[in-house]
């Protein structure tokens, strides 16, 4: 087995478990090693991720494939599409799974693998027994009675052996924990396995047959987007068919359900079959909430404390003597005071976390000066930036905006600080402002570290930070303010958006809708 990948962490972990499972593993931490390996050797299967250095996984399947045909190949991504999964399949690839796995369903997956390809060689090697057999008989059938009489025995056997292999795979396809239907050319359903069928409490003899439509309709899943299973059916290959849908199932416990529709590309292209899979995510689903609950007590039970702890130092700073402050009394007061502040920021920051996940996260509509407020917070930031300048770039007339002036203050607040924080050795700060037809534009943008192209797309998700941020520590915070205010910007009709390059800083922005009056 050849297994490839650029994360040397990942690499080490999946190599020691596959040597656990026993089995002989070539580990490689890069796509031109792993072509070195192929040149050299043939593999059985090949597992490796679809996004390593200047070789990527597709191209070492196609060199695998044409080393030997037999090859298994799996592909691994932490940042899976619809478009890389369609043609990772049209590629040959027997499976596509999603970083970071479950180690036993990669596991199985490779042992399917390997049977599949084990059960190939076997019925090649029958078939070719077959066909000598078939050519004796038909060269000496008068004089060789007796071996037509072994040979047929023979092909009995190995029709045994054949159905014996089917079986196993079916039965590999009902141990599977997730439920499976396959629809053929025609759109009717061709094969449903157990844990389908129990998942919804039906039985084969109401699925087998039935459109993917009727299916629905009995299983009480969100239709496709597809109205019939004919016009996905007459759908190119090319075309991005893959979809993914969650819905609930009504019963003595809900429960949550992933569908997962994926094309069966047949020959010249055209889409030969579909097949669905049902995942069930309710305890995933179970354990976001329990999350969400934490985070939602947790906070208002913080909050309570912290403000006693912050109105008692206040009194306390007011009683001190002059010998106490002589003392240095009122610089610990004030770190204690400082340091409530920023807990009292954190707990507000999950508050609003909790109120954002739970569809109450409101914000008031008035009239705002934009001008005025991004001067405000500018100015408010300048005494604790003194190795920043800090500018702010606006039009001679001014703009009002339709918002909610505190949770624009939250974000203006958010976004210059990223760009203060993540700009370490100093430097230009700008805040822009225009107008851009019926919306007005804010740009905060700095020169700092910058972020990586790959991590742009989840920069703005919960608890996110970016992996170098991550790793290195020394920038600090929970990773909430971006989600905040986006959640903000979007909740005042506008957008946001972040433009930036590794090493040359980043610029942010969002619009709203102007104030008409």
């Amino acid at each position: 087995m050849l297994l490839v990948d650029d994360e040397e962490s990942v690499l080490l972990t999946l190599e020691a478990v596959l040597k656990k499972e026993g089995y002989e593993v070539t580990a490689v931490g890069s796509g031109t090693a792993a072509l070195r390996a192929i040149r050299e050797q043939r593999f059985d299967l090949l597992l490796s991720d679809l996004s390593i250095d200047e070789v990527d996984g597709l191209t070492l399947l196609a060199a695998a494939q044409k080393r030997d045909p037999e090859t298994v190949s799996i592909l691994l991504t932490g940042y899976a599409s619809l478009e890389s999964a369609v043609q990772a399949l049209r590629y040959g690839a027997f499976n596509y799974l999603l970083k970071p796995c479950n180690i036993d369903e990669m596991k199985l997956t490779i042992a399917r693998g390997l049977e599949k390809k084990r059960l190939a060689e076997a019925l090649r090697e029958r078939v070719a027994d077959l066909e000598e057999a078939n050519t004796t008989i038909r060269n000496f059938s008068a004089q060789l009675e007796d071996k037509v009489k072994v040979a047929t025995s023979e092909l009995a056997e190995r029709v045994d052996e054949l159905q014996e292999s089917r079986g196993r795979l079916n039965a590999v396809i009902d141990s599977m924990k997730d439920g499976l239907v396959v629809y053929g050319a025609d759109g009717a359903a061709l094969l449903a396995n157990t844990f389908m069928l129990s998942l919804f409490g039906t039985t084969a003899e109401k699925v087998l047959g039935c459109t993917a439509v009727q299916v629905a309709d009995l299983t009480g899943e969100p239709p496709f987007e597809a109205a019939t299973p004919e016009l996905m059916l007459s759908a190119k290959g090319d075309e991005q068919l893959n979809e993914a849908a969650i819905f609930e199932i009504d019963g003595p416990r809900r429960r949550y359900v992933r569908r997962v529709v994926s094309p069966v590309i047949g020959a010249g292209s055209p889409l030969s079959g579909l097949v669905v899979v049902y995942q069930d995510v309710t305890d995933q689903k179970e354990v976001e909430q329990l999350k969400d609950d934490f985070l939602s007590i947790a906070s208002h039970e913080l909050k309570t404390p912290l403000t006693s702890i912050m109105g008692y130092t206040q009194l306390l700073n007011r009683r001190l003597n002059s010998e106490l402050r002589r003392a240095g009394s009122d610089d610990v007061i004030e770190v204690i005071e400082n340091q409530c502040r920023r807990m009292k920021r954190l707990v507000e920051d999950l508050l609003d976390v909790s109120r954002i996940e739970r569809g109450s996260f409101q914000t008031a509509q008035a009239q705002v000066d934009l001008v005025d407020l991004v001067e405000t917070v500018v100015k408010r930031f300048r005494p604790a930036s003194r190795d920043h300048q800090l500018k702010v770039l606006k039009p001679e007339a001014g703009i009002s905006v339709w918002g909610d002036e505190d949770r624009l203050d939250q974000v203006l607040t958010n976004l210059l600080s990223n760009a203060v924080k993540y700009s370490p050795d100093g430097g230009r700060v700008e805040v822009r402002l225009v107008r851009n037809g019926e919306s007005a534009e804010v740009a905060v943008q700095d020169w700092g570290i910058g972020i990586p192209e790959d991590q742009q797309a989840r920069i703005f998700s919960r608890f996110y930070q970016a992996e170098g941020v991550v790793r290195a520590r020394r920038f600090g915070g929970m990773g909430l303010g971006l989600f905040i205010s986006k959640a903000i910007v979007d909740e005042l009709g506008g957008a946001i958006s972040v433009d930036s390059t590794a090493g040359k800083g980043s610029t942010f922005c969002f619009t709203l809708p102007l104030y008409k009056g």
